[in-house]
């Protein structure tokens, strides 16, 4: 299956409300990025109250149920009912069924009658576009599926009749990057090294610690993977002190430079809210989804395992208060000074807007470490908590109304961020909303706009309706990104490294990244985005959480593939395989006829790939971490 067609039935771009001053009736679209398992829930625009009953939104383990980001509205046993509180013109929206035994039923009602004015029914084999227009008004929408299997239905949207609408509301950009991203001629062989993990997001090395490389899982587990045999083995479980699911988790790691002499190790997590919170955002401990913790810990080294941590040995540097399970952040690295670099996400829902938000986004509040990366010194004692140090040239060191520890600002959800400790460049990978995803190179005191920026692109946060990005010419007061791609070619930026191996002297230098449907990236010399082809594709139908490079620099790629809940790592590997000798030829006396040449064949260890487009329990992301996590 091709991109377009993957991403179309799977995880598709999220609709968005395109409307400008001149359009009289309002657009409302949603497609489902939050969470309630309540049962019945509203959503409201303009007045116009929606319920949904009967059903939940909510992320389980199948991913063809979702056509775009991580979650749509589920129901089985029963019916499920979405009504409006005033009638509306129209009503867009895509159904999928689990299963093809027996099909859901969608009935669309007009006005108070008592007989559907139109009837769908669903299937498995692909989302099924449902739209409705009435002239009387759509007052009620009634999902059948009396099966123990859910139906789904995602990129839910309506129009209302006539209604005012912003006259200073920009015109939606309906294709922000128009111009597809190209090859960059270089194709990759990959070998599986594990399929017994089940969310691997993390992939580094120890200093001083050869032969083992360390790869951290979102559901709590360090492992280390021995670079000699390919066995990994367990190294310490963590999953006990964490929250998951969402993007929450274990979503950090980072040794101290100086790991071979000090054995300190960094690990970022969600927790439960619990005791004192370093940074609060503009709400109440008492609403917060989770607390991001900043944790070191001391390990010593082991044959087996390469390193044994000792768990009595955590001390707690920092605590991030998350008013949401998403947009988390994660990603720990150090810096050539040995500070520690600490991604912070805008604290989660959408447009960065909402419950624990700040008037005009907390990637804009200097006050707030959300949608921002942290600098500290783990070694250091000066800090207001005095669990670690603040670098004395931070940008902000000398400003009592910004937090010192801030770095850089204006960042949504930096899931990954990557030090290139030869050339001492920081990139950061920023999800977007429902448009853009971007790169940036992050420097002292940067502000990458958002949400007032979205890549290269002004962003209207739309109130209650979907975000999106309009034309707005470059501010003096924002750092542009140095690459975006916009929702045709993916949908959720997952970053990666530097490649530094010596398998393919095209890739060396390059900074290869991916989108979580799949696709390997790479930036050229000028920092474009070109596309890198995998031969004959293993990894086709899962998604990309993260990537690593291992003692000898060779590049690791971290999949999951939902559907079957499991976990893969992937090493490039592109040694070429000797052609087998002729066969000799056939003795010239009569014999019976000479046995054909055979070509032994490669044997895989594989356990098989399982078919399915990416979304995390998110993000999980996501999980997730995943997009993403968008509304």
């Amino acid at each position: 299956m091709n991109k377009k067609a993957f991403c179309k039935t799977a995880l598709a771009l999220a609709t968005t409300a395109l409307f400008s001053a001149t359009t009289s009736a309002q657009t409302f679209s949603t497609d489902f990025e939050f969470v309630d398992r309540s049962g019945e829930f509203t959503l409201n625009d303009s007045g116009n109250t929606v319920t949904f009953t009967g059903g939940a939104v909510d992320v389980i383990s199948v991913g063809f149920l979702y056509r775009s980001g991580i979650h749509s509205f589920l129901f089985q046993q029963g019916s499920a009912e979405i009504t409006f509180e005033e009638p509306v013109q129209s009503v867009t929206f895509f159904l999928r069924d689990r299963t093809e035994d027996v099909q859901s039923t969608i009935n669309i009602f007009e006005s108070d009658s008592v007989s559907p004015s139109l009837t769908v029914q669903g299937n498995r084999d692909a989302f099924t576009e449902v739209t409705f227009s009435s002239d009387v008004g759509i007052t009620r929408i009634q999902g059948i599926n009396n099966t123990d299997e859910y139906a789904a239905i995602d990129d839910f949207s309506f129009v209302d009749f006539a209604q005012v609408v912003d006259p200073d509301a920009p015109i939606a950009l309906d294709d922000p990057i128009p111009d597809p991203i190209p090859s960059s001629g270089i194709s990759l062989d990959l070998e599986l090294i594990a399929d017994t993990l089940t969310s691997p997001i993390i992939g580094v090395t120890a200093p001083g610690v050869d032969g083992f490389f360390f790869i951290a899982e979102q559901d709590g587990n360090i492992w280390a993977l021995n670079e000699q045999t390919d066995e990994i083995s367990l190294v310490i479980s963590l999953a006990d002190q964490i929250v998951t699911g969402v993007e929450r988790g274990l979503i950090g790691l980072a040794f101290h430079p100086d790991f071979s002499s000090n054995g300190l190790l960094y690990t970022q997590t969600s927790q439960v809210v619990d005791g004192t919170i370093d940074f609060l955002p503009t709400i109440d401990s008492n609403e917060l989804d989770n607390i991001s913790v900043i944790t070191q810990w001391t390990a010593s080294t082991n044959d087996a395992t390469g390193i044994s941590i000792d768990p009595s040995s955590a001390s707690t540097l920092m605590t991030i208060g998350q008013p949401q399970g998403n947009h988390n952040g994660g990603a720990l690295v150090f810096d050539n000074s040995n500070n520690l670099l600490i991604a912070v996400g805008d604290g989660g829902s959408a447009d960065d807007q909402g419950t624990g938000h700040s008037e005009g986004g907390n990637g804009q509040d200097s006050s707030n470490v959300l949608g921002s990366i942290l600098r500290i010194d783990p070694l250091g004692v000066d800090s207001a908590n005095g669990n670690y140090g603040v670098p004395a040239d931070n940008p902000f060191i000398n400003d009592e109304n910004i937090p010192n520890e801030i770095f850089t600002t204006g960042l949504r959800n930096p899931f990954k961020i990557y030090f290139d400790s030869d050339t001492s460049t920081l990139f950061a990978a920023d999800v977007g909303q429902n448009n853009v995803e971007e790169i940036n190179i992050v420097n002292s005191g940067d502000n990458f706009g958002w949400p007032q920026r979205e890549g290269p692109f002004g962003f209207f946060n739309n109130g209650e309706s979907a975000g999106f990005v309009f034309d707005q010419a470059a501010s003096a007061d924002f750092v542009e990104p140095i690459a975006a791609y916009d929702h045709d070619e993916g949908i959720a930026i997952i970053g990666g490294v530097v490649y530094g191996g010596d398998i393919d002297d095209n890739l060396t230098g390059r900074y290869v990244f991916a989108d979580i449907l799949g696709r390997v990236f790479s930036l050229n010399e000028s920092n474009d985005i070109e596309e890198v082809a995998l031969n004959d594709n293993p990894i086709e139908g899962q998604g990309i959480l993260g990537f690593g490079n291992d003692n000898s620099n060779q590049l690791f790629i971290f999949t999951r593939d939902f559907e079957n809940n499991v976990g893969r790592v992937f090493r490039i590997n592109n040694t070429e395989v000797e052609t087998p000798a002729p066969a000799p030829e056939p003795n010239p006396e009569p014999t019976p006829e000479p046995t054909p040449e055979v070509t032994p064949e490669l044997v895989s260890e594989s356990s098989g790939g399982g078919a399915l487009n990416l979304f995390f329990s998110f993000f999980l992301l996501i999980g997730i971490f995943l997009k993403r996590t968008k509304r």
